[in-house]
């Protein structure tokens, strides 16, 4: 039963005990009626469940029956009453679980990760009754929107159901968590119109915005990125609950204007990922085994960001030359994993460039590229825990990436003097002769080890892996708290 319904019920078989009371020192018929109308109320209910609790519904049709005999005042005399209906209470509450109905709405399958932990320790938890539904999208063009779905890409073990099947009308789920709510003011890619926020909240008491990325340990300034994608989007007022990865960005929000107690500065799922990885044994697909084992490995993570650091074409012979990596040092590999939405941002950017990067792709692990490999999965955690080395821009994968404490090397200029994270536990590449860096990286050489080494701790909240937990926890006390006020309120 919904945790909801529970509550109702039980309300409404405690206004029966209050009319049962009162039946026994002064009986009255038309009290009896809505007694009895009450109870064939709850019974009805019941038996519609999928699994209807059957001694409870015994109770309910015993106490019906004596209260519909000709002579129920009898029952009251005798004591009878009373025992049937404590026998009910008890019946009730040990055979109908209150559950708290939880849908979790991802939209691409490789973000999922910013959700995983949370519906992870939902599972987990005995009150909760959790879904995973992934919505459909639009990859936005002036060609025309394309309508996209990627519920089949999610990992093995992780239950689908079909967006076609969960009716939000229906279902009216207790809480909501969202990794998107950019509505109608995305401009790559859109879900649906009935998943936008201003929708959602009209059928949940909790709408909760779980940041898909791991965003940056620098204090966001006004305008920035960090502060739009945070806390800054007009979508914001329609969400009840914010997840926050440090107390600097709640900081930052208050100052913006958002309430602070919509925000949850608990961390971010995505770390528990990968602690969870690190723990396990390293995995990734048999076709790399051949190109990795004994080498190097440099990860190359191509964000939108890349494209959009500089004149385009300076960057495209930017990657050229980082995509030979393995000509220029030796026994190494380099795996290309490019943002999921860089097709959808040439395309709208500069579709002439489309050709040569479809064409450019075709040739990695071939020729020239014979030791790199392309990866676009769902998940980069593979590419991730394979790499020795991180090439890239202060990204979501640069940020998980510094947990692991191996060497990153960065293709912007040095972080200024507010970063939280030293710029001294960075290369970067306008700074250094950076094939020889990454030679000596090669061979063990990092002198800046020290510096990256627990990076985060104190910037990022509950990097030990237990984040995903205190949201569920959270988000659980602040819908109870909720539920709690709107009854005293009626």
């Amino acid at each position: 039963m919904h945790y909801k319904d529970k509550r109702r019920t039980m309300d409404l078989l405690s206004v029966v005990g209050q009319a049962l009371e009162s039946l026994e020192s002064s009986f009255r018929k038309e009290i009896l009626s809505e007694v009895l109308n009450s109870l064939e109320l709850v019974k009805n209910a019941l038996e519609q469940e999928e699994r209807p609790p059957t001694a409870t519904i015994a109770a309910l049709q015993e106490l019906i029956v004596l209260l519909r005999t000709p002579s129920p005042i009898d029952g009251f005399r005798q004591g009878t009453v009373r025992r049937l209906y404590a026998e009910l209470l008890a019946d009730f509450e040990q055979e109908v679980e209150g559950k708290i109905r939880i849908v979790f709405f991802p939209y691409k399958a490789s973000m999922w990760d910013s959700l995983e932990s949370v519906y992870l320790a939902a599972l987990k938890d005995d009150e909760v009754d959790a879904k995973v539904v992934p919505i459909p999208y639009f990859k936005l063009s002036d060609k025309g929107d394309e309508p996209c779905y990627e519920g089949d890409l999610f990992p093995e073990g992780i239950p689908i159901t079909h967006y076609s099947a969960y009716d939000l009308t229906v279902e009216r789920p207790d809480i909501v968590f969202v990794h998107n709510i950019y509505d109608q003011y995305n401009t790559l890619t859109r879900v649906f119109e009935e998943y936008h926020t201003s929708n959602l909240k009209k059928y949940t008491d909790m709408l909760v915005y779980v940041p898909y990325c791991l965003f940056s340990f620098i204090p966001p300034a006004p305008g920035s990125t960090t502060e739009i994608i945070a806390y800054g989007l007009p979508s914001v007022a329609n969400v009840d609950r914010v997840v926050l990865v440090g107390e600097y960005l709640a900081d930052a929000a208050i100052k913006f204007g958002v309430p602070r107690h919509k925000l949850l500065t608990l961390g971010s799922p995505k770390v528990d990922k990968l602690v969870s990885s690190l723990q396990s044994d390293l995995s990734y697909p048999e076709t790399w085994r051949d190109k990795i084992n004994g080498k190097t490995v440099f990860l190359l993570d191509t964000h939108l960001s890349f494209f959009g650091a500089g004149n385009f074409l300076e960057q495209l012979e930017l990657l050229i030359k980082l995509l030979n990596i393995p000509n220029y040092v030796e026994r190494s590999a380099l795996i290309w994993r490019p943002h999921p939405l860089l097709e959808v941002f040439l395309k709208q950017r500069a579709p002439w460039s489309l050709g040569y990067y479809h064409d450019l792709v075709s040739r990695v692990g071939t020729r020239e590229y014979s030791d790199v490999l392309f990866d676009d999965s769902p998940d980069y955690f593979p590419a991730l825990m394979a790499a020795d080395v991180y090439i890239g821009f202060q990204t979501s994968l640069m940020r998980s990436y510094l947990l692991t404490n191996k060497p990153i090397m960065l293709l912007r200029p040095r972080l200024p003097d507010n970063s939280l994270v030293s710029a001294e536990a960075f290369y970067y590449i306008n700074e250094d002769n950076w094939v020889e860096t990454l030679r000596g990286l090669a061979t063990g050489y990092d002198p800046r080890a020290e510096k990256r080494r627990g990076a985060l701790q104190g910037v990022y909240s509950n990097i030990d892996g237990t984040s995903g937990q205190k949201i569920l926890a959270s988000v659980k006390d602040s819908l109870f708290a909720k539920m709690n006020a709107d009854r005293t309120i009626e």
